[in-house]
């Protein structure tokens, strides 16, 4: 497979921020990166023009993690309730997704991005969950899932 030096324009979630130096495949950036204008190839221009903008990037990284920091502070005891049908055993007739908390989150005010809520494995038995959400890299917020039987 053929790889790729890229200078990203924008913060791609599983990729890099804006202004990192990234080897992706090629198809990724000539078919996803490229035409939607998160990233440039690595040329000794385009190189240039990252560090004449290095201050920007790096003020715009730092605005970015302390909106994240402010909203751990925010999202330190939330706790998002679901009642769902369950069967004896404790186990759901369905399953709780990060889609579901995202969506639970709005309503409450939260906008958070599904993408980042982190669940190894769908909610599939009642109880009280410790669900880690990435709001940045490095910023981390950590609430309570509760499933209670409907």
């Amino acid at each position: 497979m053929a790889s790729l030096e890229v200078i990203l324009k924008k913060d791609v979630t599983g990729v890099g921020e804006e202004g990192d130096i990234k080897n992706v495949k090629a198809g990724f950036a000539r078919n996803f990166l490229f035409p939607r204008g998160f990233a440039v190839p690595k040329t000794k221009v385009n190189q240039i023009i990252l560090e004449k903008e290095r201050a920007a990037i790096e003020k715009r990284k730092e605005e970015k993690r302390q909106l994240s920091k402010d909203v751990v502070e925010k999202l330190q005891n939330v706790e998002v309730k679901f009642k769902s049908p369950a069967a004896e055993n404790d186990k759901l007739f369905g399953s709780i997704t990060n889609a579901n908390i995202s969506q639970a989150l709005a309503e409450m005010g939260y906008d958070i991005d599904k993408r980042k809520i982190e669940l190894e494995h769908h909610i599939k038995v009642l109880g009280t969950y410790d669900v880690k959400i990435k709001l940045y890299e490095g910023v981390h917020a950590t609430i309570k899932v509760i499933v209670e039987k409907e």
